[in-house]
């Protein structure tokens, strides 16, 4: 090991994990905002590194209160338009988001249809066939049964795409009449909120293939919870024919028919429009120039090795 000793620092936003970045308090910084990277990508000080990711940015939503109704659901994710939110506004520092599983490996992405694809006018549609209007001509809809609709939308401040993503997606359901209230926190909270189901819709970058198989994710956040096994599921989703799958999977070793099954499940939470899959990270290590072998790894983990150096 060529380091004697390694500090680990904290954030809670990008422009000040950048600015330790340039005034030398840190010599490398793992996740450099968007915003920030263009200032070290031409900077012969810095070397940037980066890789396929294995996370999805993905947006739960709570079918235990307004959102068990799958027409509201599907209209979300319809209006949500990804693919501007990752060139226009994330730099192309991501992929937009389609399945529950990023392209680094072979789950599905660019092989499932999107079902719930982007579609302001017939989100549109969707909401005025099944009775969502605005009654009282606010700009909001209300819900069939003449209820106001004001969807709690929680996520986290240390991951700076997440708070331009809520933002962005604030007005998209504007443009379909749904009114979305935003509450940024800290991540301890949002997992503690999640852990309750105290949210409608509840916005995490997750690494759902940290091993290279999604089969822990998905049972720790699909599958319905029992007294054995309490999870993340707090929103109320089940489907039996899901169920049957995820356990047929634990069963079964040969990993093209793994990939399969996992397929197979994805298609179901696509159709039944579980989750909003906003978008997939290109991950980044920022390091000064004079730092050697820290290099960013799919993986997401284990940039801390044996050859990570420091050449005075």
């Amino acid at each position: 090991v060529k380091l004697d000793k390694v500090t680990f620092k904290m954030f809670n936003d990008g422009a000040t994990q950048s600015y330790a970045l340039q005034t030398g308090e840190v010599d490398a910084a793992y996740n450099v905002s968007m915003s920030e990277l263009a200032k070290y990508s031409d900077n012969d000080s810095f070397t940037v590194s980066t890789s396929p990711g294995g996370r999805t940015d993905y947006g739960f939503m709570n079918q235990n209160g307004q959102l068990g109704d799958k027409t509201l659901r599907r209209a979300l994710i319809m209006c949500a338009d990804r693919e501007t939110y990752c060139s226009a506004l994330l730099n192309n520092a991501f992929i937009p988001g389609c399945t529950p599983f990023p392209p680094t490996l072979d789950y599905g992405y660019g092989e499932l249809t999107d079902s719930c694809a982007y579609d302001v006018e017939g989100a549109n549609e969707l909401l005025d066939e099944a009775g969502y209007a605005d009654i009282d001509g606010d700009g909001y809809r209300e819900a069939p049964d003449g209820s106001k609709i004001d969807l709690q939308y929680v996520t986290y401040t240390t991951r700076p795409e997440l708070g331009i993503i809520s933002e962005s997606f604030q007005l998209s359901c504007k443009d379909i009449g749904i009114k979305v209230s935003l509450n940024h926190t800290d991540s301890d909270t949002c997992y503690n909120r999640m852990g309750v189901g105290d949210y409608d819709i509840l916005v995490m970058n997750i690494n759902a293939v940290s091993t290279g198989d999604p089969e822990n994710f998905i049972r720790s956040y699909y599958t319905c919870p029992t007294p054995e096994n309490q999870n993340y599921n707090t929103f109320g989703y089940y489907n039996a024919e899901f169920e049957e799958l995820i356990s047929t999977l634990g069963n079964t070793f040969a990993p093209d028919e793994r990939a399969e099954i996992v397929k197979q499940a994805s298609r179901i939470l696509m159709d039944e429009a579980v989750s909003i899959y906003f978008c997939y990270p290109v991950m980044n290590i920022v390091s000064k120039a004079e730092v050697e072998g820290f290099k960013s790894e799919t993986s997401d983990y284990y940039w801390l090795t044996e050859n990570v150096q420091i050449v005075n």
